[in-house]
């Protein structure tokens, strides 16, 4: 039977590909998303694959001057506290140093921090500041430190570092095996980390 739809669809012609020519000048490239592996890496590293392996620390003994001295040299916020025998007893911060500096010397933050920089009032300043440098030379890094210090191991997760870190809020763990420090991982450790998988 004739079935003359039947012909017109076989008899009909497909449609002509026109090519489109983009225009001149710079054109916008859609960045490839990174692989499943590159993502993954932030979680699926371990501490030791990411912690700084040369550590900047204190004694127990240290003046706070001289553990001031070493942040400020090394351009770091925080250290371990190591005694003697390598055994990690706690963190010496900036934070730390300030509050001994508030409860000993009497330098209320911020306020007290601004006047020493912007000088209101020349006299208080000096005695102010006449405070806090006594404080520095005389307490010691055992007197101000936050112990005991919170921990993580070199074979432990990134993720499980970055959990402690925000459960305690602290900006560094230092990283011990056997008993002894082998690294410290920070914050900025992982924000570098978190940056190549993303």
């Amino acid at each position: 039977m004739y079935n003359g739809s039947r012909i017109a669809a076989v008899n009909q012609q497909p449609p002509e590909l026109v090519h489109v020519t983009p225009p001149p000048g710079p054109q916008w490239v859609t960045p490839t998303p990174k692989s499943r592996p590159e993502v993954a890496e932030l979680f699926g590293s371990l501490v030791r694959d990411i912690m700084t392996r040369k550590v900047t620390t204190v004694e127990p003994t240290d003046t706070l001057r001289f553990a001031a001295t070493l942040l400020s040299q090394k351009g770091i916020s925080g250290m371990p506290v190591v005694a003697a025998e390598g055994r990690v007893v706690g963190v010496l911060s900036e934070k730390d140093i300030l509050r001994t500096l508030k409860d000993k010397a009497g330098l209320g933050l911020p306020g007290g921090l601004f006047e020493l920089i912007l000088e209101p009032a020349p006299a208080r300043q000096k005695d102010l500041l006449t405070r806090c440098r006594a404080t520095l030379d005389e307490v010691r890094v055992a007197t101000a430190m936050t112990a005991p210090a919170r921990t993580v191991h070199p074979d432990s997760p990134s993720v499980e570092a970055i959990r402690e870190m925000t459960a305690a809020r602290v900006n560094r763990l230092p990283v011990i095996e056997r008993g002894k420090l082998v690294g410290i991982v920070t914050r900025g450790d992982l924000l570098r980390l978190s940056q190549t998988a993303y």
